[in-house]
């Protein structure tokens, strides 16, 4: 299997509590089959919060005021603080990570709506010099030049056409 990645992959960590927004909010955080087993025996003083805070049909956490039940008020999880990060299900644990498996080639890529993401990314235009999106593991450089428009276009606010324009006066 190959497997195809943006250079800036590696590098990605989440700013947590510095983050200006929080990715626990406003959408459904679906739980995977090995966390709800996990939660459900969960065995600490924290299981019954636990057990009480998942929509055991929908398999996803509650929510109170589109925010997920176990975000607190300093923009923190309580189940991360209580149990760990190997608690955590695999929606919250590989966050902004996404991954797509063509046929031979596993693609690997951080989703735009995570600010921590954007901010690796703009320095690759603000830089002025064509960088290349996509690397290989092996560490054969392939450039993407489709990707990282559409990207760059996107964390700007701009149409693909604008930005191909500045970038290269055209």
């Amino acid at each position: 299997m190959r497997y195809l990645k943006p250079y800036f992959y590696d590098q990605f960590v989440c700013t947590a509590g510095d983050c200006p927004d929080t990715c626990c909010a406003g959408w459904q955080i679906v739980i995977d089959e090995d966390s709800l087993e996990r939660y459900g025996n969960e065995k600490s003083e924290f299981g019954k919060r636990l057990r009480n805070s998942i929509d055991w049909e929908e398999e996803c956490f509650y929510q109170n005021n589109r925010r997920c039940a176990f975000l607190n008020d300093e923009n923190f999880c309580d189940l991360y603080k209580a149990l760990g990060p190997d608690s955590l299900c695999d929606t919250c644990r590989l966050y902004p990570r996404h991954t797509e498996e063509y046929e031979g080639l596993r693609e690997l890529s951080l989703s735009l709506s995570c600010p921590g993401r954007s901010e690796i990314l703009m320095p690759v235009h603000s830089s002025g010099l064509p960088s290349p999106y996509m690397q290989e593991t092996d560490a054969t450089t392939m450039t993407s030049f489709r990707s990282v428009s559409a990207a760059v276009a996107e964390s700007l606010s701009l149409s693909i056409s604008s930005f191909i324009e500045e970038s290269f006066s055209i």
